[in-house]
């Protein structure tokens, strides 16, 4: 297992050339291809934990290079296209994109033993249906901000257009990230964690008293906090609260 996981860890983290696809054409490319190459992953272990594959270090080490390689491809296109939009708020999406995505493996963790009764393959094939599902998804919604310019475009890019991005620009530059959204999600996070930590802990240390239904009910309340992060996309102005702008004009009154 530490062969496997090296190997896979050392080959996921070359992703110089994910960022030279950002550069030359944005986000999306770079979640398709990611997207791909995470799904290829998860489709040969579960080809091999069906007895279709040889299971043998080599190979698994392969497969986990590629899961690892996707996600970190991921990770390359969609911290800057997050950050191009909040340019002024730089560190707290980062914070929460980060501290989200690491606690991915503890949530699917979760969902494992919850749903699968120690059942790989069956695990292998629901990961590969989820990077495929995100990775249309992203490669569909995921887009930098309109001010933003790479260097495809660059090519053909006419001198109103710059001046267009550029004033849009300046829009970007005036507005923060609303505190609230921030905040909900702030305790989403917190107690996203706490959960998955004292889960861990008592089915790790009273494996005798969970039984399947205890284990199911523990994965639907994780399922059910991370579902909650929905709320942030409900367009709601009570969510926002006031922005910089309305204060000042407030205190200007």
């Amino acid at each position: 297992m530490a062969i496997v996981y090296l190997c896979g860890q050392a080959f996921g983290m070359f992703v110089f050339p994910f960022g030279m696809l950002y550069d030359w054409f944005g986000p999306r490319v770079v979640v398709a291809v990611g997207s791909i190459i995470s799904a290829l992953g998860h489709l040969l272990f579960a080809l091999a934990f069906a007895g279709h594959i040889d299971v043998s270090v080599t190979n698994c080490s392969i497969f986990y290079g590629l899961m690892c390689w996707g996600c970190y491809a991921l990770d390359v296109a969609v911290l800057p296209a997050v950050l191009g939009h909040m340019p002024r708020d730089r560190g707290q999406p980062t914070g929460v994109l980060e501290t989200f995505s690491g606690l991915g493996t503890s949530f699917f963790a979760c969902l494992f033993r919850g749903f699968f009764n120690n059942n790989f393959e069956n695990l292998m094939w629901f990961m590969f249906a989820v990077t495929v599902v995100v990775g249309v998804v992203g490669t569909w919604y995921m887009e930098d901000a309109p001010y933003m310019v790479n260097r495809w475009q660059q090519r053909t890019i006419t001198p109103r257009e710059q001046l267009r991005k550029y004033l849009i620009r300046n829009r970007y530059m005036s507005q923060l990230v609303p505190q609230r959204r921030y905040s909900f999600m702030t305790v989403i996070l917190v107690l996203l964690n706490f959960y998955l930590t004292i889960q861990a802990v008592v089915v790790a240390y009273l494996p005798e008293k969970m039984t399947p239904g205890k284990l199911r009910g523990i994965a639907i309340g994780s399922i059910i906090i991370v579902v909650l992060i929905l709320i942030l996309m409900v367009p709601l102005h009570i969510i926002d609260g006031p922005t910089e702008q309305d204060k000042q004009v407030i205190e200007a009154a």
